[in-house]
């Protein structure tokens, strides 16, 4: 099961530049398996939460929909199951690229994909 929301904001500064900001909550419920002492096969969910702010530039090289972003933000994130929840707190930097669609009216409500690879750094707690 997966659930997310993006909420995300763009200025443009030229026909190739703009900058933004991102805000995400997500939900992911992985069905899992363990053994209880009792039964064999008892059903549970490990519910990941994650949620992240994120600054980006974009660069548009052929002043067209297409992009190449880099964004910095932090992410934070539980992980949920029956018995334990680890909290992570880290900072991430992503290189994307991506395709714009207009919904609508030009430069109004737009739907984008974008893909490519992060990396992070922080901490996770045990509760």
């Amino acid at each position: 099961m997966f659930l997310g929301s993006m909420l995300s904001y763009e200025r443009a500064l030229s026909e190739k530049l703009g900058v933004g900001a991102d805000v995400a909550l997500d939900f992911f419920g992985i069905p899992t398996m363990y053994y209880d002492g009792e039964k064999s096969d008892t059903n549970d969910y490990l519910a990941v939460l994650p949620f992240s702010v994120d600054a980006f530039a974009r660069l548009y090289p052929w002043a067209g929909q297409f992009f190449v972003q880099l964004g910095l933000g932090i992410q934070m994130a539980s992980f949920v199951d029956l018995s334990t929840t680890l909290n992570a707190f880290g900072f991430h930097a992503k290189l994307q690229a991506g395709w714009k669609f207009d919904i609508g009216q030009p430069n109004g409500w737009v739907f984008e994909g974008r893909l490519g690879p992060g990396i992070g750094v922080g901490g996770v707690s045990h509760e």
